[in-house]
């Protein structure tokens, strides 16, 4: 059986890690929030059309860049892409992917989309979907979308689904997990400017014995920030490198 999961957040390293949350506050409508001597967060509350979302970064000297790992960006959902686009790349970002429309799709579907680097080295897509809008997506690269997107199901649950008619995704409640194919020989996540990705889930510590009996590297259960448990565990199949993920268990 799959662990219960819920997005909990998505984790970066930066080597000033105040100046990357300051710089998404003012530019993506979340809120700085020093969390320790360690990390800094930015915080998106949700309103009725957009769902929470957190940011976490790490202090790390010259992590290097997404591109290149099995999670090679993360995808943030816009209303006017054009616009977006053109506002993010004035506020210091590198447009390494010109806006586009793709499509139609097997369903009829379009999309619109453009990919950017932030000022702090992490590649992101913007997308054009308005029934998820905000944080929207991570996409890892895989040479086996269909036996990796079964492990994350059977690993961390959801609901297989292709994202619009283009992507094989894992739908959560307020996220997806994309999959696109890669023959590339790719590096691990932990390091990088996107470090890892966290679920929220009922206890660690159990959620860590099913995965080692399962095969998997884990590491905790060990405490962190107020007052919550956090675990880790290493996914990757095949010449894939390993994607981190973090399980979080709020304070109780």
């Amino acid at each position: 059986m799959p662990i219960p999961t819920t997005f909990h957040h998505l984790h970066f390293n930066a080597t000033d890690p105040k100046a990357a949350a300051d710089w998404y506050a003012e530019h993506f409508g979340m809120e700085a929030i020093p969390v320790d001597d360690r990390l800094t967060a930015a915080w998106f509350p949700g309103t009725d059309d957009r769902a929470p979302c957190t940011f976490l970064w790490s202090r790390a000297q010259a992590p290097g860049p997404s591109i290149g790992t099995t999670l090679d960006h993360y995808g943030w959902s816009v209303e006017d892409l054009d616009t977006d686009t053109q506002r993010l790349e004035a506020a210091g970002c590198e447009l390494v992917g010109e806006p586009v429309t793709i499509g139609p799709s097997p369903t009829g579907d379009t999309l619109r989309i453009s990919f950017l680097i932030d000022p702090f080295g992490v590649k992101f897509e913007l997308v054009e979907d308005p029934d998820l809008l905000g944080f929207h997506h991570i996409h890892l690269l895989t040479p086996d979308t269909d036996g990796d997107r079964v492990q994350w199901i059977n690993t961390f649950g959801g609901t297989a689904a292709t994202f619009k008619g283009f992507l094989p995704g894992i739908r959560h409640e307020h996220s997806w997990v994309l999959f696109r194919e890669s023959e590339q020989s790719l590096a691990p996540t932990s390091g990088r400017t996107i470090d890892h990705y966290a679920f929220g889930v009922d206890d660690v510590a159990v959620a860590l014995t099913q995965l080692e009996d399962q095969g998997f590297s884990t590491r905790g259960p060990e405490p962190s920030s107020g007052g919550r448990t956090i675990g880790f565990v290493e996914v990757g199949t095949g010449a894939s490198g390993a994607v981190t993920v973090e399980l979080v268990q709020e304070a109780r």
